[in-house]
């Protein structure tokens, strides 16, 4: 009988106890299925949850703000995509992009909109 130790990424420990023949297969199989699996990417990939300035930042991206749009505006088109946001939670994103440089203001009739930079 002989051991095999294998200590994975995650700090995980395993220990595989048998026959030469037997760990020897184990410890090749293994190895296969973990190059297949960060060859097609499934183990290499981790989705990350996108956030209100994502979805800004794809409006702006698809021309959106090439003319001034009002909070209320971009919390309506972000609502036909999906992404409900309460008005109340547009602020503090949008004026992350306009320090950011990714997006500017423009005062209209006594409010912010806000545009493409």
């Amino acid at each position: 009988m002989i051991n095999a130790i294998v200590k994975l990424k995650t700090g995980t420990i395993i220990t595989i106890e048998g026959e030469k023949k037997d760990v020897q297969e184990i410890l090749s199989t293994w190895q296969k299925k973990e190059h297949q699996r960060t060859e097609n990417g499934r183990a290499s990939k981790i989705r990350k949850k996108k956030s209100a300035t994502d979805f800004i930042t794809e409006l702006k991206n698809s021309g959106f703000f090439d003319k001034p749009k009002s909070l209320t505006e971009i919390r309506d088109k972000l609502a036909e995509h999906g992404h409900i946001y309460p008005i109340t939670s547009l602020p503090g994103v949008v004026l992350r992009l306009i320090r950011k440089r990714e997006l500017g203001r423009v005062k209209e009739e006594g409010l912010w909109k806000y545009v493409k930079r």
